[in-house]
């Protein structure tokens, strides 16, 4: 008996204990339901804008550096010890065009070159008795061309050979290879002085005066300091917008000052990685200096079915919230981002007349009731 009534308790308790288990379970399991949102409760007042897309200018933001456009790195051709210069090729001092840059030692040059140029000469004397008796009709204009030769002054051109017999007598007396051998060393004798070819200042220095230089050898940097170009990295959707001849408003995050340039040439390729075309705007200022930074603004870039909006109310990088004119409701919308600027985003999406929230909505969800309030004017 004390066994069947053991066995009877322990089944009872075993239900009790599973009802009290399935009680709580159900208690938990409706404490954890969410509270089903009102869809039909107006839960807030949002400010709206009508969207109207439709062409918009863009200043389509650049950066870049400033590098000369008139600029030569000068490397020695000759060999020779470096001479004083009245002023002298040291960082920031200028230079008028023609103005001696540098100057090398040139003596030994000089002097073959005269040697040379004296044997010339007795070659021509050489020929000039031969060219009486065969070529009576040139002997006049060869022995004026003869007369004419000075020993310190650059040589001139011989005379122009019709004949075909007497150009090939000349030849065969080494005229003409000894004027050409001349007109080298000549041309030779003249990379030992270095002139300005433009006006100008030195922004680096790689030698002194008195020192060796070697051919081959880099002796610095001329720029003209008042033509510059800024080379700038533009996106291949605006593409299409860009021609040469656009202006630019460029200013310096560093000092004061806006300068006006324009797009002077862009290149064809497009740089694989980042998917940009290189353009290079040109600018004139006697202000700017080569190495500076430089923002732009590049105007005239106009963008089709584009509407503005304020970047704050961007969501998702890619959405924005509008309102369902039937029924009051939030719909978030997935938009197309153009382009940003300092304050506000350039957008694609948007239909003509659409509303959308035209302020930060904290809270809002899809489907959300909302109570609509057009802006002040």
């Amino acid at each position: 008996m004390k066994i069947e009534r053991v066995v009877v308790l322990s089944i009872l308790g075993s239900i009790a204990v599973l009802a009290v288990a399935m009680f709580i379970s159900s208690q938990l399991s409706a404490q954890a339901q969410p509270p089903k949102r009102g869809g039909a409760k107006i839960t807030k007042s949002v400010i709206i804008g009508e969207a109207s897309p439709g062409k918009t200018s863009f200043e389509l933001p650049v950066y870049g550096k400033a590098e000369a456009y008139n600029r030569i790195e000068l490397y020695a051709e000759v060999t020779g010890v470096l001479q004083s210069t009245n002023p002298a090729f040291l960082e920031g001092n200028r230079f008028t065009q023609g103005q001696t840059l540098l100057r090398i030692e040139d003596s030994e040059a000089k002097a073959a070159l005269m040697s040379q140029r004296s044997n010339y000469i007795n070659t021509l004397t050489q020929v000039l008795p031969d060219l009486k008796l065969d070529y009576a009709d040139i002997f006049q204009e060869w022995q004026a061309y003869l007369a004419n030769i000075e020993v310190d002054k650059a040589t001139p051109a011989p005379p122009t050979v019709e004949n075909a017999q007497a150009k090939i007598f000349l030849t065969s007396r080494g005229v003409f290879a000894a004027y050409h051998n001349l007109k080298s060393t000549e041309e030779r004798l003249s990379k030992y002085h270095v002139r300005a070819p433009f006006n100008g200042v030195v922004t680096q220095s790689s030698i002194r005066p008195g020192t060796l230089v070697r051919a081959g050898q880099p002796l610095g940097v001329f720029i003209d300091p008042t033509s510059f170009e800024v080379e700038v990295s533009i996106s291949l959707r605006y593409l299409d917008f860009l021609n040469e001849g656009n202006e630019v408003t460029l200013t310096s995050p560093d000092i004061e000052g806006e300068w006006k340039g324009s797009i002077i040439r862009i290149n064809k390729g497009v740089d694989a990685t980042s998917q940009t075309v290189k353009a290079y705007i040109g600018v004139k200022a006697n202000n700017l200096r080569e190495g500076m930074y430089l923002n732009g603004t590049l105007q005239g870039v106009e963008l089709d079915d584009v509407s503005k909006v304020s970047r704050r109310f961007i969501i998702d990088n890619n959405h924005i919230w509008t309102v369902n004119p039937t029924d009051s409701t939030l719909v978030k919308k997935e938009i197309e981002i153009i382009e940003y600027t300092d304050q506000d985003a350039l957008i694609r999406g948007l239909d003509q007349g659409d509303w959308f929230v035209n302020q930060v909505a904290p809270g809002a969800f899809q489907g959300m009731k909302v109570n609509v309030t057009q802006p002040e004017a």
